[in-house]
């Protein structure tokens, strides 16, 4: 007996099983959202190999050329990003920052820990969900709840609605707070949306409940969000801020 998957059935495998981890977490079994995040992760990093495929099955190798090939370790993600990309592909940066975050959040599980509040691994699962579903329609994988399950169908289709509506949620709550005064977008998140308001320690995000604390910028000493600089040493290997600005101006810091 053997069972064999392709790349995208191997995607949608675990696209299908990580949404029925979902279900079971959502019905009270916490502990396989852990799972929920990892099978996310492992079927968006599928879905990237399958799109490198179709422009050739050798470019998915990292030595194309080697003598056994079925034994080469195959591209990671932000290689695939890079050959779509010089294949021709518009790749969204808002899509880009969504597919990095997935693999830090799954990086995080893998060898360190997960600590995150409930509310926030579902909006977590939703923002991925949203990130791979752009990117399957860009490279022709459309739509992928057709591929899935019965209860993977009813289970896709919640999370959807839930990330859009807690999106629309957090953007009223925000203007709400705010009153006359700006809303802003999320440098955490790394989102569009207008789901963030000044307080006196920095930009809190609506969305993701976290605050974008305020740095100043050890060159310029001007003030910005930490999302928005760089974290850097300083002489005496203490922990500093660069502004975008000052980072990128070779003058400033010669």
């Amino acid at each position: 007996m053997r069972h064999q998957l392709d790349i995208l059935g191997n995607a949608l495998d675990s696209l299908d099983e990580g949404l029925r981890q979902y279900e079971q977490a959502y019905s009270g079994g916490r502990h396989a959202y852990k799972f929920a995040v990892l099978l996310f992760a492992h079927f968006a990093e599928l879905l990237l190999k399958h799109a490198v495929a179709q422009q050739h099955r050798l470019l998915i190798y990292k030595n194309p050329s080697a003598r056994k090939l079925e034994q080469e370790p195959t591209v990671g993600m932000w290689e695939c990003l890079n050959i779509l990309r010089n294949a021709g592909f518009k790749l969204e940066d808002k899509l880009i920052a969504d597919l990095e975050w997935l693999k830090r959040l799954r990086n995080q599980i893998e060898h360190y820990s997960f600590d995150m509040d409930v509310r926030e691994v579902r909006a977590a699962l939703g923002r991925a969900l949203r990130a791979t579903v752009t990117f399957a329609s860009l490279v022709g994988v459309d739509p992928l709840d057709r591929y899935l399950s019965e209860a993977g169908k009813r289970t896709f289709q919640r999370l959807l609605d839930e990330y859009q509506e807690s999106i629309a949620n957090a953007e009223a709550d925000a203007k709400e707070e705010a009153g006359e005064n700006l809303v802003f977008d999320c440098g955490i998140c790394g989102l569009d949306y207008k789901t963030a308001v000044e307080k006196y320690d920095g930009v809190y995000c609506h969305l993701c409940r976290r605050t974008d604390e305020m740095q100043i910028c050890h060159i310029c000493d001007e003030w910005n969000r930490e999302s928005y600089m760089y974290e850097t040493e300083d002489e005496w290997d203490l922990t500093v801020y660069e502004c975008l600005e000052c980072s990128e101006n070779p003058f400033v810091k010669s």
